[in-house]
Protein backbone atom coordinates (compact mmCIF):
# COMPACT_ATOMS: atom_id res chain seq x y z
CA UNK A 1 0.00 0.00 0.00
CA UNK A 2 1.46 3.25 -1.07
CA UNK A 3 0.42 6.40 0.98
CA UNK A 4 0.68 9.93 -0.61
CA UNK A 5 -0.07 13.68 0.94
CA UNK A 6 -1.47 16.48 -1.09
CA UNK A 7 -1.33 14.75 -4.69
CA UNK A 8 -2.77 15.86 -7.82
CA UNK A 9 -4.76 12.80 -9.05
CA UNK A 10 -4.86 14.25 -12.75
CA UNK A 11 -3.36 10.91 -14.27
CA UNK A 12 -6.46 9.21 -12.18
CA UNK A 13 -9.01 10.41 -13.84
CA UNK A 14 -9.83 9.96 -17.97
CA UNK A 15 -10.48 13.27 -18.55
CA UNK A 16 -7.57 14.69 -16.57
CA UNK A 17 -8.24 17.65 -14.59
CA UNK A 18 -5.85 18.77 -12.86
CA UNK A 19 -7.03 18.72 -9.33
CA UNK A 20 -5.54 18.31 -5.60
CA UNK A 21 -6.35 15.01 -2.90
CA UNK A 22 -5.68 15.39 0.70
CA UNK A 23 -4.23 12.00 0.70
CA UNK A 24 -4.05 9.16 -2.06
CA UNK A 25 -4.27 5.72 -0.87
CA UNK A 26 -3.71 2.90 -3.27
CA UNK A 27 -4.55 -0.81 -3.00
CA UNK A 28 -1.90 -2.70 -4.63
CA UNK A 29 -2.72 -6.46 -2.98
CA UNK A 30 -6.11 -8.13 -1.15
CA UNK A 31 -3.44 -8.11 1.72
CA UNK A 32 -4.05 -4.15 1.98
CA UNK A 33 -7.07 -4.16 2.94
CA UNK A 34 -6.22 -5.63 6.34
CA UNK A 35 -3.91 -2.72 6.83
CA UNK A 36 -5.02 -0.39 9.69
CA UNK A 37 -3.84 2.55 8.15
CA UNK A 38 -6.68 2.06 5.28
CA UNK A 39 -9.54 2.02 8.25
CA UNK A 40 -8.98 5.01 9.73
CA UNK A 41 -9.11 6.27 6.22
CA UNK A 42 -12.84 4.60 5.61
CA UNK A 43 -13.72 5.99 8.94
CA UNK A 44 -13.34 9.59 7.79
CA UNK A 45 -16.39 10.68 6.55
CA UNK A 46 -15.10 12.07 3.55
CA UNK A 47 -13.46 9.31 1.11
CA UNK A 48 -13.76 8.29 -2.39
CA UNK A 49 -12.79 4.69 -3.52
CA UNK A 50 -11.29 5.23 -7.14
CA UNK A 51 -10.90 2.14 -9.90
CA UNK A 52 -9.82 3.39 -13.06
CA UNK A 53 -11.62 6.74 -13.16
CA UNK A 54 -13.55 6.38 -16.00
CA UNK A 55 -16.86 7.59 -14.62
CA UNK A 56 -15.82 10.42 -12.50
CA UNK A 57 -15.71 13.95 -13.55
CA UNK A 58 -13.75 16.22 -10.85
CA UNK A 59 -14.70 19.98 -10.61
CA UNK A 60 -12.63 20.88 -7.94
CA UNK A 61 -9.64 19.69 -5.50
CA UNK A 62 -11.07 16.57 -3.30
CA UNK A 63 -10.69 17.31 0.41
CA UNK A 64 -10.41 13.96 1.56
CA UNK A 65 -9.22 10.58 1.17
CA UNK A 66 -9.01 9.14 -2.01
CA UNK A 67 -8.57 5.15 -2.40
CA UNK A 68 -7.49 4.08 -5.48
CA UNK A 69 -8.29 0.05 -6.01
CA UNK A 70 -5.01 -1.21 -8.01
CA UNK A 71 -5.36 -5.21 -7.58
CA UNK A 72 -5.06 -7.24 -10.42
CA UNK A 73 -5.98 -10.79 -10.84
CA UNK A 74 -8.71 -12.96 -12.53
CA UNK A 75 -9.43 -16.68 -11.62
CA UNK A 76 -11.87 -18.82 -13.83
CA UNK A 77 -13.38 -20.93 -10.83
CA UNK A 78 -15.52 -22.74 -12.78
CA UNK A 79 -16.60 -23.75 -16.22
CA UNK A 80 -19.28 -25.64 -18.26
CA UNK A 81 -20.43 -25.56 -21.52
CA UNK A 82 -22.90 -23.12 -21.15
CA UNK A 83 -21.30 -20.45 -18.32
CA UNK A 84 -18.47 -20.07 -16.19
CA UNK A 85 -18.11 -17.97 -13.12
CA UNK A 86 -15.04 -15.69 -13.13
CA UNK A 87 -13.33 -14.15 -9.54
CA UNK A 88 -11.65 -10.96 -10.83
CA UNK A 89 -9.88 -8.43 -8.64
CA UNK A 90 -11.29 -5.22 -8.26
CA UNK A 91 -8.32 -3.23 -9.77
CA UNK A 92 -9.40 -5.06 -13.39
CA UNK A 93 -10.23 -3.10 -16.16
CA UNK A 94 -13.76 -4.00 -16.80
CA UNK A 95 -14.27 -3.20 -20.28
CA UNK A 96 -11.00 -5.30 -21.28
CA UNK A 97 -12.35 -7.79 -18.77
CA UNK A 98 -15.66 -8.47 -20.43
CA UNK A 99 -13.71 -8.46 -24.08
CA UNK A 100 -12.21 -11.21 -23.42
CA UNK A 101 -12.59 -14.79 -24.49
CA UNK A 102 -12.35 -17.81 -22.45
CA UNK A 103 -11.81 -21.35 -23.18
Amino acid sequence: MNILSNVSIKTLNTFHVDVMANTLCSIDSDKDFTNTKLFEYLDSKNFLILGGGSNILFTKDFKGNVIQVKNLGEKIVSKTDSFFEVNIQAGENWDSFCTMEYR
